[in-house]
């Protein structure tokens, strides 16, 4: 009786703490175990910053790449799992071991972000562009190996030294292709006609990619790239312009305007400059040094655009854009978005969203008449390096866009950084491609 009774608490007792036991074990386990989604981080080694972007998908889907964006995950809310650091990585060409902490700020955030119990099944891509491309191949070489060594030795993300490395122009470009589209919704239902055109207009180089309207089999497979999407396949029109990015072209600009002057001269006129601004430059070729003074002149800008685009090269194919390269017609149905350097000049002119190198025309040499005191009096929370280039800048983008592209001058062309908060980057289409290959 009251030894059965002392049993009977006793086995209460137990089975009480084996049922709080396997409760305990089953909250362990669902702390550990994976969630539903699966992560990858992409970190764009940039010419002015890197940028790092963490992905997600749903584990279980059939096409995982139709499924990407960035994180957080659908339904948790929160801001979006992208972060950008500066300077460039190039800038670390004579200081690899510097490049540790550099790194750390971006890795740690993507570290935040993945669940522990996913970051050892994500892969991690550290790409450079052409900032790193430039740079003498030891040199580049230096940065990524530590850039590998480092990531490796100190995150649980999976890492091969082939996953660091340089990126080419075209494969940027057909990225940055796929990046937009996939932020836009228009690669889902792989409907080719409801692809958009893209412009990217970084630092160092410029890229077009475009659905072409002839048959892909007739074009130079240099200008090609094929990518799948579900049951089919597709090859679109992609060019990378080395030196033809914002600030290259603007550095050969003024080059080009510094050659142009008397070799009896100690000071020269740019056009592309603000009047009233003034500047100091050196002469890469003779190393003399001048005093440069801006003029503010619309027409006389556009004619050294214009040369250092290269416009009058020879064709030798069927038809080409600017500095002797290919380029099919321009899709008149396709609706072309433009990013990055494109968004900032367009934003400075004060136009909408969506405009055409006509309206580009119209603001930018309005802008080109204001002096540079009345530019800082207009601008006054934005960098003085920045602002004064944006004369240049405009003249340059309608140049490109126009005589470059053969874009008609009432065509609008759509500009933008992000859509809906999504940036618009080839580090997007990175990792679609990968997923694509069956990562």
């Amino acid at each position: 009786t009251k030894r059965g009774v002392m049993n009977s608490k006793a086995v209460t007792l137990c089975s009480t703490i084996l049922v709080l036991s396997l409760t305990l074990s089953c909250v362990a386990v669902h702390d550990l175990r994976k969630d539903d989604y699966n992560y990858g981080v992409v970190i764009d080694c940039g010419t002015k910053g890197s940028r790092l972007g963490v992905y997600v998908w749903p584990s279980d889907a059939t096409h995982p790449y139709t499924q990407i964006t960035y994180g957080p995950p659908s339904g948790k809310g929160g801001d979006i799992w992208y972060i950008t650091t500066n300077p460039g990585i190039a800038s670390f060409a004579t200081n690899p071991a510097g490049i540790g902490p550099y790194l750390a700020t971006l890795l740690d955030f993507a570290k935040a972000q993945i669940p522990t119990s996913s970051a050892a099944s994500s892969p991690l891509f550290i790409m450079g562009t052409e900032a790193l491309r430039v740079l003498p191949q030891n040199q580049s070489n230096a940065i990524l190996n530590e850039a590998y060594t480092y990531s490796a030795t100190h995150y649980p993300f999976i890492i091969k030294r082939d996953m660091v490395g340089l990126l080419s122009g075209n494969l940027e470009a057909g990225y940055h292709f796929l990046g937009v589209n996939n932020a836009l919704g228009t690669l889902q239902d792989g409907d080719a006609s409801k692809f958009v055109g893209t412009l990217d207009l970084g630092s160092g180089s410029t890229q077009i990619t475009f659905m072409p309207t002839v048959d892909p089999s007739t074009m130079p497979s240099q200008y090609l790239f094929t990518f799948p999407w579900k049951s089919s396949q597709f090859s679109i029109y992609v060019h990378s312009f080395t030196n033809h990015g914002y600030l290259a072209a603007r550095y050969g600009l003024n080059q080009s305007v510094l050659a142009s002057s008397s070799p009896q001269m100690d000071h020269v006129l740019n056009p592309c400059f603000f009047s009233g601004y003034e500047d100091e430059e050196t002469h890469t070729q003779t190393g003399k040094m001048y005093s440069v003074f801006g003029n503010g002149n619309w027409t006389q800008c556009l004619k050294f655009n214009l040369y250092c685009l290269n416009t009058t090269a020879p064709c030798p194919y069927t038809s080409c854009s600017f500095d002797g390269a290919y380029q099919p017609p321009l899709p008149s149905k396709t609706v072309f978005w433009a990013s990055s350097n494109y968004d900032d000049v367009t934003h400075i002119l004060g136009l909408a969203t969506s405009a055409s190198p006509a309206d580009i025309a119209k603001k930018g040499e309005k802008l080109c008449l204001m002096s540079w005191a009345e530019v800082l009096g207009e601008f006054p929370n934005l960098s003085q390096a920045d602002l004064s280039g944006y004369c240049f800048g405009a003249s340059y983008i309608f140049s490109l866009l126009h005589y470059g592209y053969g874009f008609p001058l009432d065509t609008d062309v759509a500009f933008h950084k992000d859509y809906k908060g999504t940036p618009l980057t080839w580090a997007t289409g990175l990792m679609i491609s990968k997923l694509q290959a069956g990562w």
